[in-house]
Formats: C-alpha cells, structure tokens, sequence
C-alpha cells in the first residue's frame, strides 16, 4: 500500500511543468528529480535523529530513570537488620542468607511457609530439618513471634454454624463436664457432657483419620474450635502418656528396594497415591534406591514429611541395577531420573564419535554434564 501510494505521488509530481524545465536544465530525466526531492526529507531525518527523538521521548527516558531509582531505593529499605527485632515469617531466602544460613536451609524454611507452616516459637524453628540450633539461639533475642491465631471454619453450612455457635453460647453449667482423654473417649460419653453433635463429629473423624492428640493445645486442630470453648475444656483434658514399650513394638522398619504397595502404605503419611508414586520412581531409577535420601525427590514428599519416615524406613546395599554405559541407548539414558533428554542425546553421540567410555572424566568431556550429575547417576552406572 506505502509503495503504490509513492508511485501516484511521483506520478504528480512528473507531470508538474516546473519538473520538467529542471530536468531539462539539469539533463536529468524527471524520475531522477523526483526521487531525489523525495530523498532530501529521508536524509534529514538520518542527521537529525537523536534531537528528534529526544524532542518526542525525552519525558519517558526520566519516567524510566524514576523507576529505577524506586526499585533501588526500595531494595535498600528491605535489607535485613537486626537493630530492630523482626518476625522470622517475614523473611526471605536471601534475609536468612544474610543470617548466615545456608542456602538449603533457607530454602527449606521459607518452603515450609509456603506451605502453609508458620513459626509461633522457637521450637517451630527447631523443627526444621537440619538446621543449627545453635544459630537460632543466638538469633532468638532478635526474632519477635506472634500469637497463634484462631481461625474460624469457612466451609459450615448455616445448620452446624448455628447449633455449633449455641454451644460456645452456653454456660459453664450447663454442660456437664469431666476429665476425658481425646484420644481414647467414646461419642456416648461425650454425648453425656452435653457436647456438640457437630463438635463430636469432628473429634471422632480426626481420629478416624490418624490424627492423635500429644497436648491439650492440640484441641485447637478440631474445626471450629476457639478460644472460649478450649477455656471451657481444657481444665478437664486429660491425655495420657503412651508407653516406649508398645511404641517400640509397633514401630516398622521398610525396605524401600522391596516394599510393595501395601507396605508402603503403612508408612504415617503416605496413602494410596504416594505409595504408587514411590514405586514408580523407584521403577524409573532401574529398581532400587542406593539411599533413603532419594525418597525426597519423590513428588509430594517434603522434608518434613521425610523426617517423620527416616527411622522407619531403610534401603539395602546390593541388588542395584546397572546402566551399561557404552551399550545403553538413547531411550534407557533418556528414561533415567537423572538424565534430560539432551544429555542422553549428547552421551550416545558422543560414544558414537569417540568410542567407549573408559571412566568419569571421558564423561565429563561432555559440556553439558556436570560434576554434580555425575554424582546422581554414577551408584547406576558401569563402565564395562
């Protein structure tokens, strides 16, 4: 279209008189002319760019310069200091960093926010697998922990919010209290101290669920209840010790290599999807983990999770099923967990240039395998 629209207008121009007495001055035909008239506003365009461009942009250049002066500025204000005590919920990977913990560690901390932990003492920081204790004590005069917060159900229909909240309504006489322990009393009796129906539902099917009271404050994990109600029971909670023995006697000890799907889920935490997720990695890894640490790469086991199952769980030394390295193709190399789909391409291509592979330095000729995969994937590999 911009070129039919130069050629009417050189057209025009042709047929001006004026054209045609320059051209025959100049001996030049008047196409020639014309096209040199149209160049002249194209050159100075070119020498004259930058002014122009700064008459038209000049403002947005200063608007962008602001920006960047908040972002920096901004960023300034965020740095950690400890003049001031600070709330470790806060904190991000890098602030934790600047605490002189490893990258691991904050990465592990602020992953257990992320999923929906929170810090209310130091013995929640405790909890974190690994960390330095030592460090969180010296931290402790400068970290400021908020209360526990009691959060209300969102999901009760208007029936069990109404009959639940005419519970917390009555007095302390009314309801006919005495000493129970959660874990082990049954719904008649607590249909006789005058308890809510909704309140009773929500006891039996934690524990239904697996759920086990270790403290009074665990009450708090029932749906709906506050404050005002724990006040009312707790001087009448009574939860009784467990005794070493029948922990001893009903603790297990998997074999993660032999396990099936059953004894897996045995495991506190793991259910009918986990389990199989388990076994089919391990089937992707040739058969066998060489160590219990690798259950963490598992998707959907956290490090928490992890903790609780290490003392039930071990992973015997032998029966690893090897990857001949000079005899695998591309699919059992692209298959593995720990090998992308290129570095397969490029170790095949690379035996197909050089030869055999005679040990670990041939494979790290390879540019884009790393040190640290080779430390993954050797307990599976042979050279011969």
């Amino acid at each position: 279209m911009l070129i039919f629209m130069i050629q009417q207008k050189l057209t025009l121009i042709m047929k001006n008189q004026w054209l045609k007495e320059l051209a025959h001055r100049f001996s030049s035909n008047r196409r020639e002319i014309a096209s040199f008239l149209i160049l002249i506003p194209f050159i100075f365009c070119v020498l004259y760019s930058h002014q122009i461009y700064n008459f038209f942009f000049d403002e947005e250049d200063e608007m962008i310069q602001k920006k960047i002066e908040v972002h920096f500025l901004q960023k300034d204000k965020n740095s950690i200091s400890l003049e001031e005590k600070v709330n470790p919920n806060h904190l991000k990977v890098k602030d934790w960093m600047k605490l002189d913990f490893s990258e691991e560690i904050a990465n592990r901390i602020v992953n257990f926010r992320l999923k929906g932990g929170y810090f209310y003492s130091e013995a929640d920081l405790y909890a974190i697998y690994d960390i330095d204790k030592d460090k969180v004590d010296t931290l402790l005069p400068y970290f400021i922990f908020p209360r526990r917060k009691v959060h209300k159900p969102k999901y009760l229909s208007t029936a069990t919010t109404t009959s639940y909240s005419k519970m917390r309504k009555k007095k302390k006489n009314d309801l006919k209290l005495k000493k129970f322990d959660p874990n082990t009393v049954d719904e008649l009796t607590l249909k006789q101290m005058h308890l809510s129906s909704y309140f009773i539902k929500s006891l039996i099917n934690y524990r239904s669920k697996g759920g086990h009271f270790y403290k009074v404050e665990d009450i708090y994990k029932l749906y709906g209840v506050d404050s005002a109600l724990y006040l009312s029971l707790k001087e009448y909670i009574h939860i009784e010790a467990e005794k070493e023995e029948e922990i001893v006697e009903e603790k297990l000890y998997i074999n993660l290599n032999t396990a099936d799907l059953e004894e897996l889920k045995q495991l506190k935490g793991i259910g009918d999807a986990r389990a199989q997720k388990i076994k089919d990695y391990r089937t992707r890894l040739g058969g066998s983990f060489y160590k219990k640490e690798q259950l963490k790469e598992v998707y959907g086991i956290d490090s928490l999770l992890f903790v609780s199952l290490s003392s039930q769980i071990y992973v015997d030394d032998g029966g690893i099923k090897k990857i001949h390295i000079n005899e695998a193709s591309f699919e059992q190399l692209a298959t593995h967990p720990y090998l992308s789909h290129k570095q397969a391409r490029w170790i095949t291509k690379y035996r197909d240039q050089h030869g055999k592979y005679e040990n670990i330095e041939d494979l790290l000729k390879i540019k884009m395998i790393t040190l640290k995969d080779i430390e993954n994937i050797l307990p599976y590999l042979s050279f011969r």
